[in-house]
């Protein structure tokens, strides 16, 4: 399949996979450990974040997600719509992960207060 088989990102995905709570998956945490983690310093004054382009070192984002989880291609061309259709959800979800994370990991450092 092409990547013209599964569009990225669409309002249509962006409301299903929507998520008011999320459970972290071995499969998230596997890809966590993945992600390409930048600083980008061409707006103001930079900040860490994924690159965009390759937030799994490539920029075959769905190929990226199947060999990470070991996932053998079903078609004779790759990746079949279900699964490319199931790494851009793991992808988009990964933002609820890296949320969760970051919230998690920073509790025992946030105070009672900020006066």
């Amino acid at each position: 399949m092409t990547d013209q088989a599964v569009p990225p990102m669409t309002e249509d995905r962006q409301d299903r996979w929507y998520k008011k709570s999320i459970t972290i998956t071995t499969d998230h945490q596997r890809l966590a450990q993945r992600l390409n983690i930048v600083w980008s310093d061409n707006i103001e004054l930079g900040s860490p974040g994924l690159d965009p382009k390759r937030p799994f070192g490539n920029s075959d984002m769905p190929g990226d997600v199947a060999e990470i989880l070991g996932w053998q291609p079903v078609e004779w061309d790759g990746l079949s719509d279900e699964q490319r259709e199931r790494a851009y959800q793991l992808h988009f979800e990964m933002g609820y992960v890296l949320k969760a994370a970051l919230i998690k990991w920073l509790e025992p450092f946030m105070e009672e207060s900020y006066d």
